[in-house]
């Protein structure tokens, strides 16, 4: 998310509806006032629905692909819940029947069913999204404190309330229904919400949940036949309804309105991981204290009263919602360092590294990956320039060196040509000496200095010798690459063990070889005992570890950091 200012539309719909709750709340208490209660649940909630069905359809209009059907089954299920919300106020706040007939209660509870359907088609769809950003990482077990927290909510649902209807009947088979088709949408919207980059989506996925917690409380009253006109839950339903609206309003201006994939981030990212953990705390919290509040209640002791038990689907609703702020936060503040990072990079090299990801284990995170082939190509850029410089450098000498023959020769005609005149003669002799300082100039600034040429001699052994580097670490062999181009060495650089092992008849029994400890494919110390009883002799293992935590590694020369020995 790349902007953090909040929109002044956004604040104003917010100041409305808290104006709005503040007249539903003095509507509801004053007794000759008890009948705007009812228009106002009436006006809010249909009238935001079409809104949202209005909106959505433009969006249809305007999209293809997946974006296309996501806001179809939006577009459909607002159409049902505007039908849902229309009827269910009308029977119950505004003319006051809460003992819902089953036909009665089909009439509102059979749309308002579809729209739950249609909702959890459209975030199954973009849960797939998130899902498809990273094929291979996204490991079953991560659903388990979701399908926790599910089984919770149900549990609570079915066995906390004293249940004033038949689970068999017809508004029991509604309350089920209802139940189950929310709790799988959890599921789905939660893992939305941790991924969402961008803000709409964000919104709208609030919004839903917003109106799921509130119809959680509302369908506990149902059932329990304590369900009346004026609740105030309707109030944040409106709320969940405005958030909704403003997410779709916005996506109309949102750039990429056609690209899902830019909507949210892969599991490994640091603001779904973080998400997804905050929210593994909080239920694995709430979940411990449920079960020592039943364990007391077996004694006749209770920790929680039985209304806070019952207001627990709502609570992990609001974790979810509060976690995902929390990381997204919490992701802005760790991920800007890589963003510039990345941007100063890409403006310096000019490349397109996001390419050339290294390829991620299970555990690795997107951000750092990117970081990664980031420095990969800073790297390389850097070792090109080196490169180039060397041999501007070395033409520059050349040219040099080579000019000055040819002037001194100059020089000597210059001063035996009588048949010139002095002012012909002084031209001459002032270019040559013009050519003379700027030669001189040249093979001063790029000639190597004396102490850097004894250094460079002394490490003739090195550079007569072939050298080894094992190593999967992709910037520590492009360091050691550009050490070894500075001291003239030729270095070979393998990433894997079989990779050294197919072409080591290549390497004499004198070859140096820098083997990392922890290879991924093959450890270092195997590796390094293999050629050891091959009968190669030069062999150092580098880590950050010393020599004495590894007292059984007696065939190698030494252990040594990971910094280049050159």
């Amino acid at each position: 998310m790349t902007s953090r200012k909040i929109p002044y539309i956004f604040l104003s719909l917010i100041v409305f509806w808290v104006i709005y709750t503040i007249l539903y709340g003095i509507s509801k208490n004053i007794s000759f006032l008890h009948g705007l209660t009812g228009y106002l649940a009436f006006v809010g909630e249909t009238g935001l629905d079409v809104i949202c069905v209005i909106v959505s359809w433009h969006l249809v209009k305007a999209t293809k692909g997946n974006a296309k059907i996501f806001f179809t089954l939006l577009f459909i299920s607002f159409i049902f819940s505007a039908l849902s919300d229309g009827a269910y106020n009308i029977i119950l706040n505004i003319y006051g029947n809460y003992h819902f007939q089953p036909l009665i209660e089909s009439i509102f509870d059979f749309p308002f069913l579809l729209f739950l359907i249609l909702q959890l088609a459209a975030w199954f769809l973009m849960f797939l999204v998130v899902k498809n950003q990273e094929k291979p990482h996204f490991k079953a077990i991560f659903y388990i404190p979701l399908i926790i927290s599910c089984l919770t909510i149900l549990f609570v649902f079915i066995f906390v309330p004293v249940w004033q209807i038949k689970y068999a009947s017809t508004i029991g088979f509604y309350m089920l229904a209802d139940t189950f088709v929310e709790l799988l949408a959890f599921v789905f919207i939660t893992i939305c919400l941790g991924a969402s980059i961008n803000k709409n989506l964000l919104l709208m996925a609030i919004g839903f949940m917003l109106v799921i917690a509130s119809d959680f409380i509302i369908r506990f009253s149902e059932v329990s036949r304590l369900l009346f006109p004026g609740s105030p839950l309707e109030t944040i339903w409106v709320l969940g309804l405005i958030f909704m609206a403003y997410g779709l309003y916005k996506f109309k201006s949102d750039p990429n309105i056609n690209q899902p994939k830019k909507w949210v981030c892969g599991w490994n990212s640091i603001q779904l991981q973080s998400c997804f953990w905050g929210f593994s705390l909080c239920v694995t919290s709430l979940i411990v204290f449920f079960l020592i509040n039943s364990i007391f209640s077996m004694y006749g002791q209770r920790i929680l009263p039985e209304p806070l038990l019952q207001n627990i689907p709502s609570i992990l609703i609001l974790f979810s919602i509060l976690s995902v702020i929390i990381s997204n936060l919490m992701a802005y503040q760790l991920s800007k360092p890589f963003s510039q990072l990345e941007s100063l990079v890409d403006r310096y090299t000019g490349k397109d590294y996001e390419k050339k990801l290294p390829k991620p284990n299970d555990y690795s995170i997107t951000e750092f990956k990117r970081l990664e082939a980031c420095l990969i190509t800073g790297l390389k850029a850097i070792r090109d320039k080196t490169a180039a410089e060397k041999i501007l450098t070395k033409t520059a000498l050349q040219v040099s060196k080579e000019v000055r023959a040819p002037l001194n020769a100059l020089k000597i005609l210059s001063t035996d040509i009588d048949e010139l005149k002095g002012k012909k003669r002084q031209l001459i002799q002032t270019s040559i000496n013009e050519i003379t300082v700027i030669t001189n100039s040249l093979i001063h600034q790029f000639e190597r200095p004396t102490d850097q040429i004894l250094n460079e001699r002394s490490q003739e052994d090195m550079v007569n010798k072939q050298i080894v580097l094992v190593d999967d670490n992709v910037p520590l062999t492009l360091t050691w690459e550009m050490a070894a181009e500075e001291a003239n060495i030729k270095l070979s650089v393998y990433l894997t063990s079989p990779e050294l092992l197919d072409n080591l008849a290549q390497y004499d029994k004198n070859t140096f070889f820098y083997i990392d400890i922890n290879l991924g494919d093959h450890c270092g110390i195997e590796l390094s005992k293999t050629l050891f009883e091959k009968g190669y002799k030069n062999l150092y293992l580098i880590t950050g570890r010393k020599m004495e935590d590894y007292p059984n590694v007696d065939w190698v020369n030494g252990i040594l950091g990971i910094e280049s020995p050159f």
